[in-house]
């Protein structure tokens, strides 16, 4: 989904910047939002917990 993934130093260090060269989708996500995206892309769809459907329902 997003072809260019550049860590961001910020004074906590816990963000990334997500993008699609395609698309031009730009994203700003914490670590743990990358690693989510990272997981579902070739987890089973039955593996991910319902707070974190949530939280991909509120990205699309």
């Amino acid at each position: 989904m997003f072809n260019v993934r550049v860590p961001v130093e910020t004074a906590g260090g816990n963000d990334v910047f997500l993008m699609n060269t395609f698309t031009d989708a730009q994203l700003l996500v914490s670590r743990d939002v990358a690693a989510l995206l990272d997981r579902i892309a070739i987890a089973p769809p039955d593996s991910v917990t319902t707070d974190e459907r949530s939280a991909l329902r509120t990205l699309t």
